[in-house]
């Protein structure tokens, strides 16, 4: 990351603008918006700096540039298009500690100003660290588009009612899972039709409501090199979980994909040997499976990041121990490797991975699932196939790659 991004506070604080010709006069614009106190230093004005100067919301300081013209000053734009005079305003300007913005010349700046999408006090900044500001525009005009107008009237409501929601709900997590519920809602709806006392009725009702939230558990399996190869309901479930944990794989770009101030734990991969087999897979599945049943408990939503391909008894593991606890489990298959050969652009040939199938044994087929009855009936169970394993004596393979291609022949 080349640039730290941040929102600046300029409401009543001095801004030097060297130059009022048309770049600096969009420049004026939006320091003008943003509430700034701007002295500018120009040769000669354009017509709309002698309209705000007429309206005293500029100062005019000088025809040409002098080091004194810093003296108490927060910011510094230079947009002259004299190469000479903007490298003596940026020097002055470093010389004094100052950040200094020099209009279409990244060397000369020690700050830069990225596209916007306002939906005040909603603000989306886009910025290519001044190497493309072409594609930057095609991705605002992009962004525009998908960002409805009324977003910074939800935000402005949001605004009013957020003591009080902090006051009803007493946690971080329980107030994010509120906000979340509300702008799915019909809420949205009301707000964009322009009815805001019928939006703000059914945010105090929603808020009156309110219940305990029941933890859930999402099994992503991913590729651990690739963020790409993220499907989109993984990318959702990562952003909306309250704890994430990982398999040791997991690479830095795939973990940058989680929520930020999600909780992260880091699994380090432990096979119990064939002889502590207890019928319910590796005891290192049920471990995790265990953790992820106590933190549901608990209200939270909790993904657990897998490295596809897996073998599909470890899901079977999961989804029994958390079928007996009642908490909901969702899995998401990933996009496996198909095969070892390379294409010629360098990536390896895969192909969506089927939808996930569990075996449930006889004494859990009470339980609601989402399998059909045929396809469970034909899955055999971990319990059959560590009988059929011991009975083979199939000692040059591990119980996980033969519970796999069981599963395959059925």
């Amino acid at each position: 990351m080349q640039y730290f991004p941040l929102f600046a506070d300029l409401k009543g604080r001095a801004v030097l603008l060297v130059g009022a010709g048309e770049v600096a006069t969009r420049k004026a614009d939006s320091l003008l918006q943003a509430g700034a106190d701007i002295r500018v230093v120009a040769r000669e004005l354009a017509p709309a700096f002698l309209d705000w100067q007429n309206e005293g919301r500029i100062q005019w300081l000088a025809r040409e540039f002098q080091p004194e013209h810093l003296q108490d000053v927060f910011l510094v734009v230079s947009a002259t298009g004299d190469a000479e005079v903007d490298s003596q305003v940026f020097k002055a300007a470093q010389a004094r500690h100052l950040l200094c913005n020099t209009v279409d010349d990244p060397q000369r700046c020690s700050f830069i100003t990225p596209a916007v999408i306002d939906r005040s006090p909603i603000q989306v900044a886009i910025s290519s660290s001044g190497t493309s500001p072409v594609l930057i525009r095609h991705w605002r005009q992009r962004i525009e588009a998908l960002l409805p107008q009324h977003t910074g009237t939800l935000a402005n409501i949001a605004g009013r009612w957020r003591a009080r929601v902090q006051e009803k709900l007493g946690t971080v997590r329980e107030r994010r899972h509120f906000w979340e519920t509300l702008f799915a809602s019909r809420f949205d709806a009301l707000v964009a039709q322009g009815d805001i006392a019928a939006a703000e009725a059914e945010l105090a009702r929603q808020l009156d409501g309110q219940a305990a939230r029941q933890g859930e558990v999402v099994v992503v399996h991913a590729d651990p090199d690739d963020p790409g190869l993220l499907t989109l309901h993984a990318l959702r479930a990562l952003q909306a979980a309250d704890l994430v944990l990982y398999e040791a794989r997991v690479s830095e770009p795939v973990r940058q994909q989680i929520r930020k101030d999600a909780e992260r734990s880091c699994l380090a991969p432990a096979l119990a040997p064939h002889d502590q087999f207890d019928g319910t897979g590796s005891q290192h599945v049920a471990r995790v499976a265990t953790r992820l049943r106590d933190e549901a408990r608990q209200g939270k939503r909790v993904v657990w990041l897998r490295c596809a391909p897996q073998a599909p008894s470890d899901d079977s593991t999961c989804a029994q121990i958390l079928a007996r606890a009642h908490v909901p489990l969702r899995i998401i298959p990933g996009v496996p490797v198909s095969g070892p050969d390379s294409r010629s652009d360098g990536s390896r040939h895969r192909q969506p991975a089927p939808a996930a199938t569990l075996p449930i044994p006889v004494s859990l087929q009470a339980v609601p699932t989402t399998m059909s009855p045929v396809r469970r009936l034909r899955v055999a169970t971990p319990q059959h196939l560590h009988r059929l394993y011991r009975r083979k004596h199939r000692h040059d393979t591990t119980l996980r790659h033969f519970q796999a291609s069981q599963n395959r022949k059925i």
